[in-house]
Formats: structure tokens, sequence, C-alpha cells
């Protein structure tokens, strides 16, 4: 397992793939390792050995917030926005306190243009979760806020509790072209 996840971080996914299989015949299978294989056998374009090692990892465990999270990229790499903000859900449900699953669904906003769907996701999650889910939601929203009032009221909410996310809030409206709001918000 160690060496196919060298693989994958080498950017070999060939090898990386024979490793994760050797892994998984020699050894007790688990979930990490079946979410590793899926998304490296996805990448290799084995649509169907993707599907079946998320489907023994499911198995494994259906709350597995890895498995939820692979099941999620390799429904991103395949242009399923639905399946992928189902699976990012799901991912956030197996494991309420990571920001790994919020960040996804960000992701996936950002990059297909259902913004919209995401956010409301994001507000969802945001007021069902623990305050660490919240905070990550919020953190979510201003790292992608593309609207000045919207990165205002933000930052207020965030930086009144760490002033240094304001920081962060400048550093945004900097990037979206509004240097008097970067600069008022670390005034």
């Amino acid at each position: 397992f160690v060496r196919g996840e060298l693989a994958r971080l080498g950017g070999d996914d060939a090898v990386a793939r024979d490793e994760y299989e050797l892994a998984r015949a020699g050894a007790e299978v688990d979930v990490l390792l079946c979410a590793r294989l899926g998304e490296t056998l996805d990448r290799l374009g084995d649509v169907a050995g993707a599907d079946r090692a998320i489907a023994d990892g499911l198995a494994l465990d259906g709350a597995a917030e890895v498995v939820h999270l692979a099941r999620g990229a390799i429904a991103e790499r395949r242009g399923d926005v639905e399946t992928a903000l189902s699976a990012y859900r799901a991912a956030h449900e197996g494991a309420p306190e990571s920001v790994a699953p919020i960040l996804a669904i960000v992701r996936v906003a950002e990059s297909t243009g259902a913004r919209a769907r995401a956010q409301a996701l994001l507000e969802t999650l945001a007021e069902a979760g623990p305050t660490s889910v919240a905070r990550g939601a919020l953190l979510a929203r201003l790292a992608s806020a593309e609207d000045p009032a919207e990165l205002l009221d933000l930052a207020r909410a965030l930086g009144a509790r760490e002033p240094r996310l304001y920081l962060v809030a400048s550093r945004r409206a900097l990037a979206l072209g509004h240097p008097r709001l970067a600069a008022r918000l670390v005034s």
C-alpha cells in the first residue's frame, strides 16, 4: 500500500494501481485502499474497475468519508456534478467535523458553474453542523465570494472571532479587482 501511495504521489498511476492491487490481494482490504484504487483506476480509464473498488469500499463502511470523497472526485472527473455533490454531502455526514467535504463542494461550484446549488448546500451544512463545520463553510464561502458586499459581510462575521481572517478577505477582494475594499478590510 505504501508503495502505491508513493507512486500515486509521484504521478505514476499504472504503478500505483499495481501496488494497490498487490496490497488488496495480500492483506485485509480497508476503505482507504478501496478509495485509492478506485480513483487510480478511474484516472487510468478503467471505469468498471473504479466503480467496483468504490462499491467494495462502501460495502465495508457505507459512511466512510474517504470513500465518498473518492466517489465525488471520480464523479467530478466524469462531469457528473449532482453525483459529486451527493458524494461530498455523504462524506460530510460520515465525518461532520471534517472540512474536506466542504472544500470539495466549493471546488465543484467554482469549476462547474453550479455555484447556486453548492452555495445552498454549504448553507444547509453550516446551519446543521457543529461549530467547526459552520466555520469551515464560512471560510469556504469567503474564499470563493464573488460579490463585494458578501465578502464584506463574511469578513465581518469571521473577523470578529479571528482578526487575521480580514487579511484572507482582503486578498480575495484584490483578486476580484476591488483594491479599496481590500484596504478597508485590513485597516
